[in-house]
């Protein structure tokens, strides 16, 4: 067991950790183990990230009124673990990112196929097992090197795949970052190789600046809710107790938080991730395809 007392309640923080909450977070510890596992023998940094770093550092464990499990790795050590967690990876585990789904994700997953996190808005042929996140952190601006050409330009292949007449717009105004030429060749594309293009330009990219951040946040501008980060903080690795076992944080950890979350000592409620899976159903002992069949047998 990963989780102590998973048999019982437990009031952590003035927040009531039932014991449906325990199990699933035993199942994320589980596949949390999965990816270790693949990172110690392949020599791959991971560090907790975002909730699950904030849980590490103030509570040893879960943020008690979090969900999920965030992971981060730099982007050569993100590149390499999706290859090799592609290969090696069986069930009933599943390794999911752009290449498996054809739905573009700028971060990986990792899922059991034995329990379900089924979101109402996914075709049924889609993997709704549970899954711990595995963000890649990318150069972000820091006012000196380049970083914010390299978020514009992939603003623009983004809209250029998915919103081709927001770009022909965008084109006929002379809003477009990138050249013409460069997004006509990409936007004749098949979506796999646009899929392939953009995660090649920020591999290509990596290295220039003295900041790192998870491109999807960058993208969102003004409305970024998670500052970027120094890289210096991620370069050496410290260990933390979370609930019974230890993960790797960057040695930096508290300018980390600082950046994302400002007075992290101080309780917000659904800060860390809490509501993210509102809406989702999840179970540690029913596989989703089970659920799904039965989903749709109801309505059939």
């Amino acid at each position: 067991m990963y989780i102590a007392n998973i048999d019982r309640d437990e009031m952590r923080s003035g927040f009531l950790v039932t014991v449906s909450r325990k199990r699933l977070w035993e199942k994320e510890i589980e596949l949390l183990m999965v990816l270790d596992d693949i990172c110690r023998r392949h020599d791959i940094r991971w560090f907790a990230g975002y909730g699950t770093l904030l849980g590490a550092v103030r509570h040893h464990g879960f943020v008690p009124w979090d969900d999920d499990i965030d992971v981060v790795m730099l982007r050569p050590d993100y590149e390499r673990f999706c290859r090799i967690a592609a290969e090696e990876l069986r069930e009933p585990f599943y390794f999911d990112n752009w290449h498996h789904t054809g739905k573009f994700l700028l971060y990986a997953k990792i899922r059991d196929s034995r329990t379900t996190a089924w979101e109402h808005d996914l075709t049924s042929d889609y993997h709704q097992g549970m899954f711990i996140d595995i963000f890649p952190l990318d150069d972000a601006p820091d006012g000196v090197h380049e970083g914010r050409g390299l978020i514009a330009a992939v603003i623009d292949l983004f809209i250029a795949m998915s919103e081709p007449w927001k770009m022909e717009n965008m084109l006929a105004i002379g809003q477009n970052n990138l050249s013409e030429k460069v997004l006509r060749r990409f936007m004749a594309e098949p979506a796999i190789d646009k899929f392939a293009d953009i995660e090649n330009m920020l591999v290509n990219h990596f290295g220039r600046s003295q900041r790192v951040n998870f491109m999807g946040y960058e993208m969102q501008g003004e409305k970024n809710p998670w500052k970027s980060q120094p890289r210096e903080a991620f370069r050496d690795v410290a260990y933390m107790p979370f609930e019974t076992i230890e993960v790797p944080v960057p040695a930096g950890y508290d300018e980390v938080l600082t950046c994302t979350y400002g007075d992290y000592h101080k309780f917000v409620r659904g800060a860390a991730g809490g509501c993210a899976h509102l809406g989702t159903v999840m179970s540690p002992d029913v596989s989703y395809i089970e659920y799904d069949r039965a989903i749709r047998g109801k309505y059939e």
